[in-house]
């Protein structure tokens, strides 16, 4: 975040006409810095075994995505790039520069302050709420039984690796080296069925509420920025 904060003072900082070389190559350091950052962040807390590294990362994910917000906010640099000539002899920056400019305006940009200062509230909570749902569904570990007839089909190191207990009852898990397997190769129907159910629903309903919560947000980030719906909003940031 340092560094993408001081691609930004340097890109603000420039004096005299705007170019490709000095305003545009700045701004993409500035967004490959949060992009690489973002994207480490992301892969410990989706993979870490530690409950305080997921959490740790979980926190530092949400401080990237609002670092990513107040630079889709920032009038000045905005202003910057739209003072670039669009070039005339390269299409590819030309896209990359017009592309740029229009998210910038669907983020809400040419807002008022206090307007501008609501859509960044609800970008972050959409982030905390994004993150809080898919945490819940990484922490909310279920358990199978399956008999050994249950198995059969299942390659013989998958079962090798899970032990039956006393009774002779197998356990498995929703996590992914357990479900995949058995809704790829066991022949038993309702053991596919179980795993599939218990896989689906590992996070009710404790992400119930975190779903409307996460739905009334994004459905008043879209009406502050002028769409009915969410999913015009995001149509338009995502195919523009």
């Amino acid at each position: 975040i340092d560094d993408e904060k001081s691609d930004v003072d340097k890109l603000i900082a420039v004096t005299g006409p705007r170019s490709v070389e000095n305003t545009l190559r700045l701004y993409d350091e500035a967004i490959n810095q949060l992009t690489l950052a973002g994207n480490n962040a992301f892969l410990l807390y989706s993979l870490a075994d530690a409950a305080n590294l997921r959490d740790k990362a979980q926190a530092l994910t949400n401080k990237i995505n609002s670092a990513a917000t107040d630079l889709s906010l920032n009038q000045k640099v905005y202003a910057a790039l739209a003072a670039v000539p669009l070039p005339s002899n390269d299409p590819a920056t030309r896209h990359y520069l017009e592309r740029t400019l229009l998210q910038y305006r669907l983020s809400g940009v040419d807002k008022d302050e206090d307007t501008r200062k609501q859509i960044r509230a609800l970008q972050d909570k959409i982030s905390d709420l994004t993150l809080t749902f898919g945490r819940n569904v990484a922490d909310g570990t279920l358990k199978i039984t399956a008999t050994r007839a249950e198995l059969d089909g299942l390659p013989d190191d998958y079962i090798a690796r899970h032990k039956p207990a006393a009774d002779g009852a197998y356990t498995l898990t929703t996590d992914e080296p357990d479900v995949k397997p058995v809704l790829n190769f066991a022949a038993d129907a309702g053991l596919r069925r179980r795993v599939y159910l218990a896989y689906s629903t590992r996070a009710y309903p404790k992400n119930t509420q975190v779903l409307r919560d996460l739905l009334a947000t994004r459905q008043q980030l879209a009406t502050i920025l002028g769409y009915p719906h969410f999913a015009d909003l995001n149509t338009c940031l995502l195919y523009t």
